[in-house]
């Protein structure tokens, strides 16, 4: 028998088509949680903290979108430094 869920899950295919997609392969999912398993068996990523947001370039971990945009000026060659009141920079968290 197949569980509910699954099969709840399983019919996003048919209605929704995928929404999460594989940066590395272009591999689509129903959901996020289908993408974190394939990163992992297929590609050898470990699978970044949900409650966390994940940079791309350094794999530095932000807690919000404003402290990612805020680390994001860190890449930037020759950037300004950030403006009082602006996005705070988030410290490097392991």
């Amino acid at each position: 028998m197949l569980s509910s869920a699954y099969i709840s899950d399983h019919m996003k295919v048919h209605s929704q088509g995928p929404h999460h997609v594989c940066e590395l392969c272009n591999k689509g999912f129903t959901t996020a949680a289908y993408l974190r398993i394939h990163a992992v068996k297929d590609h050898g990523l470990q699978a970044p903290r949900a409650d966390r947001i994940l940079c791309k370039l350094c794999s530095v971990h932000c807690k919000t979108p404003a402290q990612l945009a805020g680390h994001m000026q860190t890449h930037l060659v020759g950037a300004a430094p950030p403006v009082p009141g602006d996005a705070p920079q988030p410290q490097p968290t392991c």
